[in-house]
């Protein structure tokens, strides 16, 4: 939001999904300096490590991720993650993880239409594994 220089009130450069309500920034979002996102990326067994750059970091993850629909992973978990901010932000809604788990659920589990067929059962068998993993 402060880099579209969009003005919400006080705060608005921190983390909304934070107690401490630390300054968000991308290092705070994907290397577990929030305590609920870092609950989403366990949950979804994404390892994000240090690196020099953010396309190694990105690497190492889907490497370490294993499957081949890790980029559809991350863009539906973080869509997910920006419409629970933007809810409390502006709806004053206040986000829980099992809102996110199910709407990041229903959205996979619609991947099984988009996705190759070569890749649906690992899909499936990932997400049922997931979900069972709570």
């Amino acid at each position: 939001m402060k880099r579209r220089h969009w003005h919400v009130g006080d705060g608005e450069e921190h983390c909304v999904l934070c107690p401490t309500h630390q300054l968000e920034d991308w290092k705070h979002f994907f290397f577990f300096g929030c305590n609920f996102i870092a609950r989403i990326w366990k949950f979804l067994q994404v390892d994000w490590d240090d690196g020099p750059s953010v396309d190694v970091i990105v690497c190492r993850a889907a490497s370490s991720f294993g499957n081949p629909f890790f980029l559809e992973v991350v863009l539906v978990a973080c869509w997910h993650i920006s419409k629970l901010q933007n809810g409390l932000i502006f709806n004053h809604v206040r986000p829980t993880f099992g809102v996110w788990s199910a709407a990041f659920t229903r959205d996979m589990s619609l991947l099984v239409y988009r996705i190759r067929s070569v890749h649906v059962n690992s899909l499936l068998s990932w997400l049922d594994s997931t979900l069972y993993s709570r």
